[in-house]
Order: C-alpha cells, then structure tokens, then sequence
C-alpha cells in the first residue's frame, strides 16, 4: 500500500483525503478509490460511480446478480 504521505506529495492532498471514501456501492460490497486501484486494477472512478447509479436503479443488490446478468439485456 501507498503511504498517505507520498500520495499527498505526488497527487494532492484533496485526493489523499478522499482515497479512503466509499465509492462504489453494490448492497454490503463496497469498494474505496483505495480498493479500486490496488484490488480491482481500475482507476476510472467516474465510470465507477455511474456503474452504481445504474446498478441501483437496475435493482441490483449484489456481486451474484451482476454475475447471473445477461449483458445484452441492458
């Protein structure tokens, strides 16, 4: 893991300060900016967000229903 110390020198304090927040929310999963580039490999946040607005207005309340999703239903 990345030290906060050297995150705020390189990137910024502002995200230093964010970089524990939950960001993307699926039921009990959720996942840091933190989470997202060190487990997920992914540092698009944005789409990150938008992903969940659509999951939770698809009624998706897990990591299972995502998985059992056909995508061309979408």
């Amino acid at each position: 893991m990345i030290k906060r110390k050297t995150i705020e020198t390189v990137i910024g304090k502002g995200f230093a300060e964010k970089l524990d927040e939950p960001l993307f929310v699926i039921g009990t999963t959720v996942f840091t900016r933190r989470e997202m580039v060190e487990v997920l490999g992914c540092a698009n946040f944005i789409a990150a967000v938008r992903l969940a607005k659509v999951l939770k207005r698809l009624n998706i309340t897990s990591v299972a229903q995502i998985c059992k999703m056909d995508p061309q239903s979408l």
